[in-house]
């Protein structure tokens, strides 16, 4: 960690001095060889360039990485699976739900109706209306219905989902295939 901003701070005074007309400690090619320090082609042009402010060269220097910490990158590899596979597990989900959320909420439907149907003779008999089936069938109707819509409009939207990710997933094997990427 140390090295790395020793680095960039001797980068910073070679650019501070540049910018300031002086020679700086690495300029021939023979002291380039000695320390190892290859100067950058663009670097010449900012001796004479007016615009450029050595107060912000530190700044500069440390918003360049010096390279890239292996670690980090294991990281946000390690992250990137990690959401992909949240992604996989999400889309077979839906796609086991959808079957289930179909079935019992056309059965809730179903048995709405049904009861309904058994109900609807007896509403204004008086002498059937002690059986359980008519004093609580329209809290069951009332419970069945709205609940059965919410689990088919639930399997709607997953079919939805599901299908616009296999359509983009589908265009994008396709863009891969066209453009001969092969990974």
């Amino acid at each position: 960690m140390n090295e790395r901003h020793e680095k960039r701070s001797r980068s910073a005074d070679a650019l501070h001095a540049l910018s300031q007309g002086e020679e700086t400690a690495a300029s021939g090619p023979e002291e380039q060889q000695e320390t190892g320090a290859e100067v950058p082609s663009g670097m010449t042009a900012l001796a004479g360039d007016q615009a450029f402010d050595p107060g912000h060269a530190e700044a500069v220097m440390a918003a360049v990485p010096a390279h890239q910490d292996p670690l980090a990158v294991r990281k946000a590899r390690a992250a990137s699976l990690v959401g992909q596979s949240r992604r996989v597990y999400a889309h077979q989900f839906k796609k086991t739900m959808i079957p289930l959320l179909l079935t019992v909420g056309g059965l809730l439907f179903l048995f709405s109706l049904i009861t309904l149907a058994m109900i609807a003779p007896r509403i204004g008999d008086d002498t059937m209306s002690s059986t359980r089936l008519v004093r609580y069938g329209g809290y069951l109707i009332l419970a069945a219905l709205p609940l059965g819509a919410i689990l088919v409009l639930g399997a709607w939207m997953f079919h939805k989902e599901v299908s616009a990710a296999e359509r983009l997933d589908r265009q994008t094997r396709q863009n891969r295939q066209r453009n001969g990427y092969m990974g």
